[in-house]
């Protein structure tokens, strides 16, 4: 009894660790409501992933490791479209999230949205 109920507490604690952002994107420039997850410059762009920086003079602000896919919705200020091969070192964007997230040290997601705030 006493190891299945650390069984239970285990697992509950392994998915409160996880913390999910929207499943799909939704808003009047279709992007998500609410606060983004991360918003900040990209500092890093490598295959599908980019790396997003609250503040990159500041080793210590909030950093995401951010995959991009397929389904992830890029649009521009306006809420034009854009596509994932002009993201770029130096922009400023916000980022929403979907599904779980991975809670380390720069935090690991994929995009559900993102919006291309200003360009380098």
């Amino acid at each position: 009894m006493t190891r299945n109920l650390v069984g239970v507490l285990l697992a509950v604690v392994a998915l409160g660790a996880c913390k999910t952002g929207a499943d799909t994107p939704t808003g009047p420039t279709g992007v998500q409501d609410g606060p983004p997850s991360i918003q900040g410059v990209i500092t890093s762009v490598a295959d599908d992933r980019i790396r997003v920086e609250a503040d990159p003079a500041d080793g210590s602000s909030e950093k995401a490791d951010v995959r991009i896919t397929a389904q992830t919705e890029i649009r521009d200020r306006a809420g034009r479209a854009a596509a994932a091969t002009t993201l770029a070192v130096g922009m400023r964007v916000r980022v929403w999230f979907r599904g779980p997230v991975a809670l380390s040290f720069p935090v690991q997601a994929i995009a559900g949205a993102l919006v291309i705030d200003s360009i380098p």
